[in-house]
C-alpha cells in the first residue's frame, strides 16, 4: 500500500512539473470529416466526397484552399461549401464549415485484366492563421548594481499545429539589454508553408525580428535583445503567424463490374 501511494505522489508531482509554464489553444484548424459515401466504385458510378472543417483557433484564419487534389483518374466536380470563411474559436464554440464534390469512376477500360484498382484521392486544406501565448513571460527589470543573481524564466504554448518557447533571464538588467531566446517548431499533423512570422508585446520592449525562414524540420531558433529602459516586472507576448497545410488521403478502389 506505502508503495502504491509513493507511486501516485511521484505520478502528481511529475505531471505538474510537465505542467508548469505551458499553454495550449486547441486543435488550430481540425479536419473533422473527410469521406465518401462509397469507396469502392463500379466503373462509371458517383458518389458524394464530404469535407468538415473545425477551428478550435481563437485567433483569426484565413482560408487559402480547399482543393482536392491527385484526381488521377476519377472525375471530381461540383464543388459546393457552406462558406469561404470560418470564424475565430469563441467561448467553447468551434465554427465549422463543409465542403462537398461528386466523384465520378472511370469507364470499364480503366480496370480491365483487373479485379479492382486504387485510385486514391488527396485533400488539400491551406490557411493561415495566428496564435500568442495566454500565460506571459514575467521579466523582472533592475539596475544591474542591485542584481544577485538571474534565473532563466520560460514559457510554451501551443495551439495544436505550433509550438513556441520563449526564455529569458530575470531579473534582467534595465541598463543594458538582454537576449530573449525563441524557437517555433511544426507540431501538428501537416505542414508549415513559407516563414513563421513574430510580433511581439509591448514592442518598444523588443528588438527581434518579424519573419523568420525555418530551414530544417520546419524550426526555427533566435534570440534577439530585449531591453526595458523602466524597472519593474514587465509581461512579455509573442505572436506568431504561419501558413499551415494538411493534406490528408482517401482510399477509394474500382472493382471490375465484370
Amino acid at each position: 500500500m506505502n508503495r502504491l501511494i509513493i507511486l501516485m505522489l511521484v505520478a502528481v508531482v511529475a505531471s505538474g512539473c510537465a505542467d508548469a509554464g505551458t499553454s495550449s489553444s486547441g486543435n488550430g484548424l481540425a479536419i473533422e470529416e473527410f469521406s465518401i459515401s462509397d469507396n469502392t466504385l463500379q466503373p462509371e458510378q458517383q458518389a458524394n466526397l464530404q469535407v468538415i472543417l473545425k477551428n478550435y483557433n481563437e485567433n483569426p484564419t484565413t482560408l487559402n484552399e480547399i482543393s482536392i487534389v491527385n484526381e488521377g483518374e476519377l472525375e471530381v466536380s461540383d464543388k459546393q461549401c457552406s462558406s469561404d470563411e470560418i470564424r475565430a474559436a469563441r467561448e467553447d464554440l468551434y465554427p465549422q464549415i463543409s465542403c462537398s464534390w461528386t466523384v465520378t469512376a472511370p469507364g470499364q477500360e480503366f480496370v480491365e485484366g483487373f479485379e479492382s484498382k486504387d485510385t486514391p484521392l488527396k485533400l488539400r486544406v491551406d490557411y493561415s492563421t495566428e496564435f500568442e501565448n495566454s500565460e506571459p513571460l514575467k521579466v523582472d527589470f533592475q539596475p544591474l548594481s542591485e542584481i544577485e543573481s538571474s534565473e532563466t524564466r520560460s514559457t510554451s504554448f501551443s495551439n495544436g499545429e505550433v509550438s513556441v518557447t520563449a526564455e529569458a533571464e530575470s531579473p534582467s538588467s534595465v541598463d543594458s539589454p538582454e537576449n530573449i531566446q525563441i524557437t517555433a517548431q511544426n507540431s501538428g499533423p501537416g505542414n508549415v508553408e513559407g516563414n513563421y512570422n513574430f510580433s511581439y508585446s509591448p514592442p518598444e520592449l523588443f528588438d527581434c525580428p518579424g519573419s523568420q525562414n525555418p530551414v530544417v524540420d520546419e524550426e526555427v531558433e533566435f534570440s534577439c535583445p530585449v531591453e526595458s529602459g523602466t524597472e519593474g516586472v514587465r509581461n512579455l507576448f509573442i505572436t506568431t503567424s504561419y501558413k499551415y497545410v494538411k493534406s490528408p488521403n482517401l482510399d477509394i478502389s474500382v472493382v471490375n463490374n465484370q
